[in-house]
């Protein structure tokens, strides 16, 4: 009898391994259940979301291309609207400002190294008519 209830522990071990490797498997298996059931609605809702947004980037568009009027002149060039125009204007007088204040204190540095250059021209003239007496 020895060896038959060795035998049954054996056997009763086996299927308590068993029952565990079951349990084990069971429980991986329910918590990817659980997981794709709570993920699928979850990336369904953030597929609809983003259909939603491109939906309404493009009308979005549709309302920013009606509201732009382009007007033509005869020889094809777009006139901007009256507020870029002025714009425009503003920038262009201060550009003008600034370009004219640039070239004026080119003007005065070159004055002044011409000056400077005069003043050595003269000093090595005077040098060499002293020392060719």
């Amino acid at each position: 009898m020895s060896t038959q209830q060795h035998d049954i522990e054996i056997l009763l071990k086996e299927v308590k391994d068993l029952h565990e490797a079951q349990t084990a498997m069971a429980s991986k298996s329910g918590m990817i259940e659980k997981i794709t059931f709570a993920g699928l609605p979850m990336l369904f809702s953030c597929i609809v979301y983003l259909m939603m947004a491109l939906s309404s980037l493009q009308h979005d568009n549709t309302v920013l291309q009606s509201k732009i009027a382009v007007v033509v002149t005869n020889d094809n060039m777009a006139i901007p609207p009256q507020a870029t125009r002025l714009e425009l204007e503003k920038f262009k007088q201060d550009y003008s400002k600034e370009r004219s204040e640039t070239v004026l204190n080119r003007v005065k540095d070159f004055e002044a190294l011409r000056a400077d250059i005069d003043k050595r021209l003269t000093l090595l003239e005077f040098r060499i008519n002293h020392l060719s007496k």
